[in-house]
């Protein structure tokens, strides 16, 4: 059967938007499986000793070293502490310290120790059964389980959650509990800190990274939140072997022919001359910058650099006719996605 050319052009009006509800209904499958890469490596992580940890509650892991040592951890609401004295076995207990910061144990009653380590832990019950039971009393305290200085990780990061800390942290140690940053990572780790919450440490994380820098392996205190924000994503759709969403490299630009790379290349029926940029501001609204592809592989026009958010349309070679109603539905359709 012959069509009439009104009526093929009809045809490859319909194939072009079906086409485009299909790739517009595959993009959200492309940006989960960015988001599910490996982790980057993080210069100068090791494998935790374990001898440093305590140990720990299945949701609450333990960090490895910290900046402070050991005998200068102190004891906070929470945390599992045991008790024994040479010269009185049987009161041998392992307590939790409670929400006021205090614990209880046989004869003493209530003692507070919130904010102590275990040298003055043992010293004050050591004071308070001299006075009393015994005359020289050996007492001994050991931390058994951390609770009470808790570090989130949130955000592009292998395993986000929280971790208990025996004390302050550097930045890479910190990353490296929740096994590293993943490459949906963007460019900026933002440390919130628990005394100065608005006036969060945002720091540049290509550098710290990459530079070795130490000033920016900053200290990380229990009580503070580690935001690794994720990259902003650009949109490549139309006649390219592999469309979908990508997110933007962390310390780099991203322009037209790195992003046709990312596509594995155009499709047989590209139409290059018609290549659109579709750009929407923070209000809203949406431009369309119409670009010579063909030019730009040439090296003919500079290769333009695209933004957050963007997207980027090679139309088939069906006609200019069904080129404008794709990219129509196109803009309809993207209006109503929440970038």
């Amino acid at each position: 059967m012959c069509l009439t050319g009104e009526e093929t052009d009809v045809k490859r009006i319909a194939l072009g938007s079906c086409w485009m509800w299909v790739t517009l209904a595959a993009l959200p499958l492309s940006a989960q499986s960015q988001s599910t890469a490996k982790p980057l490596p993080l210069p100068g992580a090791t494998t935790p000793a374990g001898g440093d940890t305590a140990k720990p509650r299945p949701t609450t892991p333990v960090a490895p070293q910290t900046v402070a040592n050991d005998i200068d951890y102190r004891v906070g609401p929470g945390d599992r502490i045991s008790v024994s004295i040479l010269q009185m076995p049987d009161m041998k207990t392992s307590v939790r310290v409670s929400q006021q910061g205090a614990i209880s144990l046989p004869l003493l009653g209530v003692v507070p120790v919130a904010g102590l380590s275990a040298p003055e832990i043992e010293k004050r019950l050591a004071d308070e059964l001299r006075r009393t039971y015994v005359r020289d009393p050996q007492v001994s305290v050991q931390v058994e389980e951390i609770e009470s200085h808790p570090i989130s990780v949130v955000g592009a990061v292998t395993e986000p959650g929280t971790f208990q800390v025996r004390g302050p942290m550097h930045l890479l140690a910190v990353l490296s509990l929740a096994k590293g940053v993943t490459d949906t990572a963007g460019n900026r780790v933002i440390v919130v800190r628990a005394d100065h919450p608005a006036t969060p440490v945002d720091l540049d994380l290509k550098q710290l990274l990459e530079s070795g820098d130490p000033s920016l392996n900053v200290v990380v205190n229990p009580g503070d939140v580690v935001k690794v924000p994720a990259a902003s994503m650009i949109y490549i759709v139309g006649e390219f072997k592999k469309p979908g969403a990508f997110p933007m490299p962390r310390g780099d630009r991203l322009t037209v022919l790195r992003a046709l790379a990312l596509g594995e290349g155009l499709g047989p029926m590209a139409a290059k001359k018609d290549a659109v940029i579709m750009r929407t501001d923070a209000t809203g609204n949406q431009t369309e910058i119409e670009i010579r592809l063909d030019r730009i592989i040439k090296a003919e026009e500079p290769d333009p650099v695209l933004q957050a958010n963007d997207v980027l349309f090679v139309p088939g070679s069906g006609g200019k006719a069904a080129a404008a109603a794709t990219l129509g539905a196109l803009s309809r359709l993207i209006s109503l996605r929440p970038f």
